[in-house]
């Protein structure tokens, strides 16, 4: 497998391309792995909505009906129910822990 990389001021997006002969599973779990890191939640920040990527979450909660974002040293609370991530996201890192 080679890797390239192409820095320039030129591009105004990152954009990965992958080429193959054929897709096997380590390739897929890459992909996967790739399209994750893509990802981000919306939460409220002082009324505002604001993106946080998913890999700086250390974990969602509910109380009181309402879910909240943890993070190293701020909780966030988002618009979304826990279910509603459950099912697209079923493999976020791995793992996804249901009570």
């Amino acid at each position: 497998m080679k890797l390239l990389i192409e820095q320039s001021l030129i591009y105004s997006e990152t954009e990965i391309k992958i080429t193959c002969s054929l897709m096997d599973d380590r390739l897929k779990r890459l992909i996967e792995q790739i399209r994750l890191f893509s990802f981000s939640v919306t939460a409220k920040k002082d009324g505002v909505a604001i993106a946080i990527p998913l890999e700086e979450i250390y974990y969602f909660d509910t109380a009181d009906n309402k879910t909240f974002i943890y993070m190293e040293d701020a909780v966030y609370p988002c618009d979304k129910k826990l279910y509603e991530y459950v099912p697209n996201h079923r493999n976020i890192y791995g793992y996804f822990k249901k009570y």
